[in-house]
């Protein structure tokens, strides 16, 4: 949409679709990343499907830990905006 500085804050905003486009195996989902004024700079979304703990080990073990530390820092961001 806009050229993405590089080296600025930016904001990114995910949201997982409402229960009406959410379904047992997946979901849609939107991204958008915003400049510190809030302008909107890009826009994406995406159809993803749910991954249960029993498939996990079919994901190539360095994703896996790839996925795991992507979760613990999404854990700890939202640790800190709640308290």
């Amino acid at each position: 949409m806009r050229p993405v500085p590089i080296q600025l804050p930016l904001t990114a905003v995910g949201r997982m679709a409402d229960g009406a486009e959410a379904g047992d195996r997946g979901c849609r989902v939107t991204g958008t990343l915003l400049d510190a004024r809030g302008n909107r700079l890009a826009e994406a979304q995406a159809e993803m499907a749910f991954l249960s703990p029993k498939r996990l080990p079919m994901i190539p073990a360095q994703y896996r830990g790839e996925m795991e530390r992507l979760f613990e820092e999404i854990e700890k961001l939202l640790d800190s905006s709640q308290g």
